[in-house]
């Protein structure tokens, strides 16, 4: 896959470092382009969501789930909150000019969120938004009625060193 390609896999991994924030990762070429999100993910289009762009991360992190050893970036447990597929929107712009432009809009297939959505670049970090489509949901506080890991079925507080553990710092930035 290259920089330009349209669509590959995404994972949001919920984060209990020095705070509970959840990492929303677009796989681009052989890196998962990364945003903390402190509030996780909202289904609801009237609810932006602070995304704050973070270092691009190994692809192996696509199926991570465990302890991070303290010492190191990102210390804490990982938890596999979701995962799918996406594909950008707008199929004929290159991925380099969005992020320039600071608007990608991308369809979203996984196992929690589906449909449309976009992140917005502000004036200093990014917004994660649902736009409004038949999975766009005013009722539901998705991360919290929505807890479970879709890889383990375990919450948070339940991962352990034995769900996977990092012991040296990952690879992180563009090859």
């Amino acid at each position: 896959m290259t920089l330009s390609s349209k669509h590959g896999r995404y994972v949001v991994q919920q984060h209990k470092s020095k705070n509970t924030h959840w990492d929303f990762r677009l796989e681009i070429g052989n890196k998962m382009l990364s945003w903390a999100i402190p509030k996780g993910p909202s289904i609801n289009p009237r609810e932006t969501r602070l995304a704050v762009l973070t270092k691009p991360h190994d692809i192996s992190y696509n199926e991570f789930e465990g302890v991070i050893t303290k010492g190191l970036y990102g210390a804490g447990k990982v938890l596999q909150w979701d995962k799918g597929t996406y594909n950008f929107i707008d199929k004929d712009k290159d991925i380099r000019d969005m992020f320039r432009d600071g608007l990608l809009k991308f369809k979203l297939n996984g196992e929690k969120l589906k449909g449309d959505w976009a992140l917005v670049e502000t004036n200093q970090n990014w917004l994660l938004i649902k736009m409004n489509d038949k999975y766009a949901r005013k009722d539901i506080d998705i991360v919290k009625t929505k807890k479970k890991s879709v890889k383990s079925g375990k919450i948070i507080n339940e991962i352990t060193k034995d769900d996977g553990l990092i012991t040296k710092q990952m690879d992180l930035g563009w090859d």
